[in-house]
């Protein structure tokens, strides 16, 4: 849904209401992996062994992997490579812009 659509359905103060909701009770991705890791724990620990350690909830959590962060060269390399992509593409702009002016000629 596109702004211009959201803003045709919904008045301006019912999504200052919904803002306003989303800081008490966040409904991302983090909480529904949160509420489903509830679930598992609860199901599990119903499950388990009398002598099994009792789950926690973060068992059931996916971590993410920690990024590396990127050397200056790393960025720096990044940075050439976007920008010749996007130099590419204005070459390419460039020349059907020039063939479509020259054929109204």
């Amino acid at each position: 849904m596109t702004v211009e659509e959201l803003l045709t359905r919904m008045s301006s103060h019912e999504l200052s209401e919904w803002m306003a909701f989303y800081t008490l009770e966040p409904f991302d991705e983090f909480r529904r992996d949160w509420r489903a890791a509830i679930i598992a724990c609860t199901v599990a620990n119903a499950h388990r062994g009398k002598k099994t350690r009792p789950y926690k909830v973060k068992d059931f959590l996916y971590n993410k992997p920690a990024k590396r962060a990127k050397s200056i060269e790393e960025q720096v390399a990044l940075a050439q490579e976007i920008t010749s992509i996007y130099e590419e593409l204005n070459k390419s702009k460039r020349s059907e812009d020039e063939v479509e002016w020259r054929q109204r000629r």
